[in-house]
């Protein structure tokens, strides 16, 4: 039986020297780029997340930013995720999911009527289908174009995260091979035949060298209950399999 980790939040501010070599050996596992960067970031984030089995061993990390900007008179709240990683034995089991909502939560007690979204920078197809998979809606997907919206606020979050250049067709941050994931790249022609997985490396080849697609969803109750409803269904398949 799964039992969900001990989840702590803390200010980076916190973090012991033993701690952020703790999450660098974690997260290099998945990723290729120069320690000191990922060191000097890691600690300019206001909250990190720490994710820990029984046995105190790390199963996941990450970092939420809270940004605020503004369309046509209304404010909206970002959410964005700049790291997160899930060991791969505890993918699956709802973790981000409920992350996700205790921040949502959050924000919506501190900002009751203001629309929010969750924005993340996808550097490789796991991430996007994290999106494509378990929104009603989200973009950019290849069923739908940016609305204007939308399209202007990931825009202005990416700029006031200081985030980068987004590519003015294709809306890819270029990384120029300064940093990569090692995992869930589209290195099997076999992964094609996914046509969400296909969209996605169409849109951003260059995620194999570290070049990442900022997207947007909503987080409104809406969305809450579509995901909701997709993790009954699949929690439904899983006893199915295991009965059958």
């Amino acid at each position: 039986m799964f039992v969900f980790p001990a989840t702590t939040y803390r200010p980076a501010s916190t973090l012991t020297d033993a701690e952020i070599q703790e999450i660098w050996q974690f997260y290099s596992q998945f990723t290729e780029r120069p320690r000191e960067a990922f060191v000097a970031k890691l600690r300019q984030a206001p909250e990190i997340f720490l994710c820990r089995d029984r046995q105190q061993v790390l199963r996941a990390f990450g970092s939420i930013f809270v940004v605020q900007t503004q369309w046509q008179g209304q404010t909206y709240g970002l959410l964005y995720t700049h790291w997160g990683a899930v060991d791969p034995a505890w993918r699956g089991k709802r973790l981000i999911q409920r992350i996700g909502l205790r921040y949502y939560l959050r924000f919506r007690l501190q900002h009751p009527t203001t629309p929010v979204y969750w924005l993340v920078c996808t550097s490789t197809y796991k991430s996007y289908l994290l999106l494509a998979r378990n929104f009603e809606h989200s973009w950019p997907h290849r069923d739908r174009p940016w609305p204007a919206r939308e399209k202007a606020l990931v825009e202005q979050g990416v700029a006031q995260l200081g985030l980068g250049q987004m590519d003015p067709v294709t809306g890819v941050l270029h990384r120029d091979g300064s940093s990569r994931y090692t995992d869930g790249l589209v290195d099997d022609p076999a992964l094609l035949a996914d046509p969400d997985i296909a969209f996605y490396a169409a849109l951003n080849p260059g995620h194999r060298t570290g070049d990442t697609l900022p997207c947007l969803a909503p987080l409104n109750l809406r969305s809450w209950v579509f995901i909701g409803r997709r993790l009954v269904r699949g929690g439904r398949r899983r006893r199915g399999a295991v009965t059958s």
